[in-house]
């Protein structure tokens, strides 16, 4: 357990200097920058770096418009950007890394493929640029819209780990700023940007482990019908979260994305275009992909279905 506890300790270090770093050359070139999770986050949620552990990569929000500045500047300074298996229309993240350093993931939207264009916006727009303590500047988003965001990414992880690691996260922000948030305007936007859902589940999830006194009028103007809560409530619940199995699985090799995508899905359109993203990716995505590449497109496609489905009954990569 000591030893752990150093290592964590140390990792966070490493990774917020290499942070800093990186945002100090983003902020030299005059490219604005969101830092996301990691250290940044865990300072401004537990007032210190190390309380939310660290992950491999270091995770940074950035408008689509400075994404070729991007490229120029972090390819200047030694960073290789991974070759991406998403077309141009569908590109929401690209993930690059330089070597000793940790893996940098560059995300311009939290939605799949810009599906929101108007939350994307609206997030820009909350954000404000601050200076800290060391002299560094960079943006960071506003308390309705770091609510709204976290709300997203815990209804997008992929592990049991990650999704109560963002459940803290949301219940000591709401410990912390629950009283003073304007939560008509926290309400307006997430039903604008089509996140209202992913609010809802975060909350509720939040109040199930903890004890939130978040007021009536919240819930009940995020509450989706009665499907849509049958079904979070299948698939995000204390036994799935906490414990191993089969809906865990299901949710950590198949849905994860998929998941947030359907609840926030309000018509027939929008249905079809999940589940043909899940299932039927363009014909460029599954030949840039080595394991599909040298087959005909209908074994493609039918072999990434069994690949899919077959995670589910074990832990192993096929």
């Amino acid at each position: 357990m000591k030893e752990a506890y150093f290592y964590s300790l140390g990792s966070a270090h490493c990774q917020h200097r290499e942070s800093q770093d990186l945002l100090k050359l983003l902020s030299e070139k005059d490219i604005a920058v969101i830092p996301l999770k990691g250290t940044f986050l865990s300072k401004r949620i537990y007032g210190c770096i190390e309380s939310r552990g660290t992950n491999i990569d270091v995770d940074i929000f950035i408008k689509w418009n400075d994404r070729e500045k991007l490229h120029n500047v972090l390819t200047e300074n030694g960073y290789v950007f991974s070759p991406s298996e998403e077309t141009k229309d569908w590109l929401w993240q690209e993930n690059c890394t330089s070597p000793g350093s940790q893996l940098i993931d560059v995300l311009y939207d939290i939605w799949l493929r810009g599906t929101c264009k108007e939350a994307i916006a609206g997030l820009w727009a909350g954000a404000r640029r601050v200076t800290d303590g060391d002299g560094l500047k960079y943006y960071r988003f506003g308390q309705e819209e770091l609510l709204i965001y976290m709300s997203q990414c815990l209804v997008t992880s992929d592990d049991g780990y990650k999704c109560l690691k963002y459940i803290c996260d949301v219940n000591e922000f709401l410990n912390l700023h629950s009283r003073e948030l304007d939560w008509e305007s926290v309400i307006e936007k997430v039903k604008k940007w089509h996140l209202r859902r992913s609010l809802y589940t975060a909350l509720s999830l939040a109040g199930n482990l903890y004890d939130n006194d978040l007021p009536p009028s919240v819930m009940n103007s995020t509450k989706p019908g009665l499907f849509k809560r049958i079904f979070i409530k299948t698939f995000f619940n204390r036994k799935v979260i906490l414990k191993e199995n089969f809906r865990r699985r299901f949710m950590d090799k198949f849905l994860s994305y998929t998941f947030f995508e359907l609840i926030e899905a309000s018509s027939a359109a929008e249905y079809w275009r999940v589940v043909k993203r899940t299932l039927l990716p363009p014909k460029e995505v599954m030949l840039s992909n080595k394991n599909y590449s040298s087959k005909p497109l209908y074994a493609e496609y039918a072999l990434r279905l069994f690949r899919s489905f077959s995670r589910l009954f074990y832990d192993g990569q096929v």
